[in-house]
C-alpha cells in the first residue's frame, strides 16, 4: 500500500536482503537432505555381504561372474563363473559362502539385478523385510503398447 501511494520504495535486492538476514527465505516445511552423508559402512566382519553379477567374454564366450565381497573387510567371500544366471543360481552361490562361514549371519546387499532380487530368495534374505518385486505384474508387449492392464488388475 505505501508503494502504491508512493510513501516509500524499496529496490527487490534490499528486500531480499533483509528477508535473507532475517532468514524467512526458506522452505516452511523444509527437511533436512540425507544426501551425500554416505553409506554407514559396516564395523565388524560378516555384517555385510555384497553381492554382484557381471558379464565377461573369455575367449569369445560369455559367462557370468558372480561375487560375494565383505563390506568391512572387502575380502572376497566367495566367486564362481557361470554360463547361466538364474535364481536358483544365486540361491547356490550364497548357500556356498555360507558354508564357507556357518556362523556369520550378513546382511545380503545387491544392486537388485533381477537374477539376485527374486521372490525365490525368501528364504536368503532376512525374514520380515518386504520384497518389492514380489508385486511387479510383467505386462506382455501388447498390453505396454494399448496401455491396458492384465485380466486380475481391471478391478
Amino acid at each position: 500500500m505505501m508503494l502504491d501511494q508512493d510513501v516509500v520504495a524499496v529496490s527487490p535486492s534490499s528486500v531480499y536482503r533483509v528477508l535473507s538476514a532475517a532468514d524467512l527465505l526458506r522452505r516452511w516445511n523444509g527437511k533436512t537432505s540425507k544426501k551425500g552423508t554416505g553409506f554407514v559402512q559396516p564395523l565388524k566382519p560378516h555384517e555385510h555381504w555384497h553381492i554382484d553379477v557381471s558379464y565377461i567374454n573369455l575367449c569369445g564366450t560369455f559367462y557370468y561372474l558372480c561375487s560375494l565381497l565383505d563390506g568391512c573387510s572387502r575380502y572376497l567371500v566367495h566367486w564362481e563363473l557361470r554360463e547361466l544366471m538364474t535364481e536358483q543360481d544365486i540361491e547356490i552361490i550364497l548357500q556356498r559362502a555360507r558354508e564357507k562361514f556357518p556362523e556369520a549371519t550378513p546382511r545380503i546387499i545387491s544392486d537388485n539385478g533381477p537374477p539376485v532380487y527374486r521372490q525365490g530368495l525368501q528364504g536368503v534374505y532376512p525374514p520380515g523385510r518386504y520384497d518389492p518385486c514380489a508385486d511387479i505384474t510383467l505386462l506382455s508387449a501388447e498390453q505396454r503398447q494399448t496401455g491396458t492392464l492384465p485380466p486380475d488388475h481391471q478391478g
